[in-house]
């Protein structure tokens, strides 16, 4: 450019990936996604020796069956496209929805299928009946095509389970299986612990002893550590099945010395009688009996009881009447105050109420 070297000059190609210097030519590609229409239903262009070839197959079996706008192949547009020929592995249809083809299933779920008579059985043949008949049976498929659990002769003799504790160890027989019971009844056996219990019930655990205690039934176990019936064996009457009250008279005793001595009669115990004599009191802090006090007849008070002013035996009986003697002629003062003695403290009270009183002038014994 005006007789000048312009070295400053674009490309040839759009780039230099694009140059092919040795044969001085622009490549058309260099990989397949340039060569791509952004159609889906004429197929996946490539790019071939540096050039595009836009002459593919087409994606789908033709161009109905192809969806540009989903960019995917419909399996099938009709029902005939899906049929496999097949009865046994369902009719198959076309879903005019997603365009896929669906089976729907020939024969319900535990049925056996014919093909060639296109039907669906439980059974054609015994070994088509697959689950467990039960311990000493068989399966036979029947004429009308159904399972038949029968008798398995072939396994008389031999040990099998019902999956029972309580009915015992099995062996079939004739087609059942059947054992001894491993317990006494029924009610004794506990099948979810697969025991015996030893008991139900306290009756079971008895041992037709008396004097050892009543036998418990715990947690279903006999508990025989019981405590014994009496207070000890000497105490217990086996025969009739009876605790003695006593078997010597001290073990009577009360404690109290005015209820007598008790004894022991028979067994019983039976109460004392009173220890003193008529007209005797009982001092039970000391255990003895106290004689009545007697004295010769006084005079003790000179007090006017009456307030008829004058002192006589009208007032002495007065006090003997409050205080004492059922003889008129006995005027010995009383034990007023309780405290087991006659002195001039009773006197002194006598005196409080009713005037001077003396004190007696004889002792009593």
């Amino acid at each position: 450019e005006d007789n000048v070297c312009n070295m400053d000059v674009r490309d040839p190609c759009v780039d230099l990936a694009h140059c092919d210097e040795e044969n001085d030519v622009c490549l058309d590609c260099v990989e397949d996604e340039e060569c791509a229409d952004e159609f889906f239903c004429n197929g996946a262009e490539v790019c071939e020796n540096n050039v595009c070839n836009l002459d593919v197959p087409d994606p789908c079996i033709d161009r109905d069956h192809c969806d540009e706008k989903t960019g995917r192949c419909l399996q099938c547009l009709v029902d005939s496209e899906c049929s496999d020929g097949i009865w046994c592995n369902g009719l198959e249809t076309c879903d005019q929805v997603e365009n896929v083809c669906v089976t729907q299933i020939t024969c319900e779920k535990g049925m056996m299928c014919q093909e060639e008579n296109q039907r669906c059985e439980q059974c054609f043949e015994d070994e088509d009946c697959e689950d467990d008949p039960g311990p000493c049976r068989k399966w036979v498929c029947h004429v009308d095509f159904f399972c038949l659990s029968v008798t398995d002769d072939d396994q008389d003799g031999d040990s099998c389970d019902d999956g029972e504790y309580c009915n015992g160890v099995e062996t079939c027989l004739t087609g059942v299986c059947d054992g001894p019971d491993p317990c006494v009844d029924p009610e004794h056996c506990d099948e979810e612990a697969e025991v015996c219990l030893e008991c139900i019930a306290d009756e079971e655990c008895v041992d037709k002893f008396f004097c050892n205690g009543a036998e418990l039934c715990e947690d279903n176990v006999c508990n025989l550590d019981v405590p014994d019936a009496c207070i000890d064996d000497d105490h217990c009457d086996e025969e009739n099945d009876e605790c003695l009250e006593c078997i010597a008279d001290g073990e009577c005793d009360d404690g109290l010395f005015c209820t007598g001595a008790e004894t022991c009669v028979d067994n019983g115990c039976v109460a004392g009688q009173d220890p003193c004599v008529e007209g005797e009191r009982c001092d039970e802090d000391n255990d003895v009996c106290v004689q009545p006090c007697v004295r010769d007849p006084v005079w003790i008070c000179d007090g006017d009881v009456d307030g008829d002013g004058q002192v006589n035996p009208v007032d002495s009986g007065l006090v003997q009447a409050s205080f004492g003697s059922t003889d008129e002629q006995d005027l010995c003062s009383y034990d007023i105050d309780c405290d087991g003695q006659i002195n001039p403290v009773d006197s002194g009270i006598v005196q409080s109420l009713f005037g001077r009183c003396d004190a007696p002038r004889s002792e009593c014994p």
